[in-house]
C-alpha cells in the first residue's frame, strides 16, 4: 500500500516525532519537513530549545525523560491514540538528545508495538552511556584509544602513581555531566589540582574519567557520521573536519568542513559492525600530530549538531532513515548547495563568541564575516523560519554589542587619528 496522501501537496502518512528541539532537533525538523514528511515536535521546553519557536511543525510539551519516564510514555501513547495513528502508519521516532536515546532503550519493548525507530538494542545502547566502556569497546574492535581510567571514589586516586600531565577530566555519563558543566572536559596540568577537582565533581557525578590528551590542534578532530541498518549495512556516510569548536579545545564543533579520510572511515565502519550499531551515528576521532595515528574519542547514537550538512553531502540523513523504516521510496532532489568547496557548516553564534578570545579582534571579526558568507549551511538559520535563530542569537543585544565592537576597534581609532 502506498504511503502517500495523493495530491500535488502530498504528505507522508507516517508522522515523524522529533524528541528534543535543541539545535539538532531543529535541523531534523527542517530536513524532514522539506521532504514533505508530517513532522511533530516534542520538547520539555528546557533552556536552549530554540526549536520550540519553529513554524515548520506543531510543538507539544512533554514530561522530562528522567524522573518522569512513565509519564512520558503515557503521554505519547495517549497522543497517538487521540490522533488515530494505527499500526499501519506508526509514527517514526527521532531522538535528538542522549536522554531520549536512553529512554527509548529502556522502553523499547513497548515502544516497538506503537512506533518505528532505529537504534542499537537496549543492551548495546546502555553500554554506550558510559564513556569508559565506549573506549574499551573501541579497543576491543582494534582501534587506538587514549589512555583512560574511570574514577568512582576519591580513594582510587592514590593508586595512580605515574600520571602524565596534562590530563583531561570528563564525566563517564554525559547526561549528568552536561547538567553541571558546559565543556566536554576539563584540562588539568598539575597533580595538585587533580584531587580537589575530582572531589568536587564526584558530588554530582557517579564517576569521572581521566584521559590522556591526544596531541594536536582542534582541526585534527575528525567526525564520521553514518546511517547503519540492523545488519550493519552502511546506507550513507559523511566525514567532516572540525576547524573551530566552542568552547575552545573541548567543545562542540562550530565550524566544520567536508573532508575525506578513508582510513578513519574504515575504522568507523569496523567499530559500527563489531558493536552492532544501527540508526543515525556520529563518531569522533583525533589525529595524533606526533605519530599520525587516529584515536577514537566518542560515539553519539543520534542526530548531532551538524546534521544539517547532510542536506548537501551524504543525502538527507533523517529522510533516508525515514524511508528505510516506512518502506517509502520517494525521490528527493538536491540543488547545488554552494559554489564554494569544500562544503562547510557554521554556527555563527558560537563562532562569533570566539572573537573575544582572539588577540587581533578586528581581524578575527572580518575573518568571521568571510567564513559566514562562504558557509553552505548556517546552524539554525532558515529564511522561511527565522525566529529560532533570532532567539538563539538574542538579536537586539548582539547587534548593539556588534556596533559597539566595530566602533571601538575601527571607527573610533580612525576618528582619533
Amino acid at each position: 500500500m502506498s504511503n502517500l496522501i495523493k495530491g500535488e501537496n502530498y504528505k507522508l502518512n507516517n508522522p515523524a516525532f522529533i524528541l528534543g528541539l535543541f539545535d539538532p532537533g531543529l535541523a531534523v525538523v527542517h530536513l524532514l519537513a522539506d521532504a514533505k514528511v508530517n513532522v511533530i515536535g516534542f520538547s520539555t521546553f528546557s533552556a536552549g530549545e530554540i526549536g520550540v519557536y519553529t513554524r515548520k511543525c506543531k510543538v507539544h510539551q512533554i514530561p522530562y525523560p528522567i524522573g518522569r519516564e512513565d509519564a512520558l510514555l503515557d503521554f505519547l501513547l495517549k497522543f497517538i491514540q487521540d490522533n488515530n495513528w494505527t499500526s499501519l502508519y506508526r509514527p517514526v521516532l527521532f531522538p535528538t538528545t542522549d536522554l531520549f536515546v536512553y529512554w527509548i532503550a529502556e522502553n523499547e519493548d513497548i515502544l516497538k508495538k506503537y512506533f518505528l525507530f532505529e537504534q542499537p538494542s537496549k543492551e548495546i545502547t546502555l553500554l554506550f552511556k558510559n564513556k569508559n566502556v565506549q573506549s574499551q569497546l573501541a579497543l576491543n574492535a582494534g582501534l587506538n584509544i587514549p589512555w583512560t581510567i574511570e574514577i568512582k571514589h576519591l580513594n582510587d586516586l592514590p593508586h595512580l602513581e605515574k600520571l602524565s600531565f596534562p590530563l583531561l577530566v570528563k564525566g563517564a555519563d554525559s547526561t549528568t555531566w552536561k547538567k553541571n558543566i558546559h565543556e566536554k572536559g576539563i584540562e588539568i596540568s598539575r597533580k595538585a589540582d587533580l584531587e580537589p577537582l575530582v572531589c568536587e565533581l564526584l558530588k554530582t557525578q557517579q564517576s569521572v574519567i581521566l584521559q590522556e590528551i591526544i596531541p594536536g590542534p582542534e582541526s585534527n578532530l575528525i567526525e564520521v557520521s553514518m546511517i547503519a541498518t540492523q545488519k550493519s549495512d552502511i546506507v550513507s556516510s559523511i566525514t567532516v573536519r572540525k576547524i573551530h569548536q566552542f568552547p575552545r579545545k573541548y567543545g562542540t564543533g562550530c565550524l566544520v568542513e567536508e573532508s575525506h579520510f578513508p582510513e578513519i572511515e574504515k575504522l568507523a565502519i569496523k567499530f559500527v559492525q563489531k558493536n552492532k550499531l544501527s540508526g543515525i551515528l556520529n563518531m569522533e576521532f583525533k589525529l595524533n600530530e606526533k605519530n599520525g595515528l587516529a584515536y577514537y574519542i566518542e560515539t553519539n547514537l543520534r542526530s548531532w549538531d551538524q546534521i544539517g550538512i547532510t542536506r548537501c553531502i551524504g543525502g538527507n540523513f533523517p529522510y533516508l532513515l525515514f524511508q528505510l523504516l516506512t518502506d517509502t521510496k520517494l525521490p528527493f532532489s538536491y540543488k547545488n548547495c554552494s559554489k564554494y568547496s569544500p562544503i562547510t557548516w557554521i554556527d555563527p553564534v558560537s563562532e562569533a563568541t570566539l572573537i573575544s578570545q582572539e588577540p587581533n579582534k578586528l581581524n578575527a571579526f572580518f575573518t568571521f564575516l568571510q567564513r559566514w558568507r562562504k558557509s553552505t549551511v548556517i546552524n539554525s538559520w532558515y529564511w522561511n523560519d527565522p525566529v529560532p535563530f533570532i532567539k538563539k542569537w538574542s538579536l537586539s543585544h548582539k547587534i548593539h554589542s556588534l556596533i559597539q565592537f566595530i566602533w571601538k576597534n575601527s571607527f573610533a581609532k580612525l576618528h582619533k587619528s
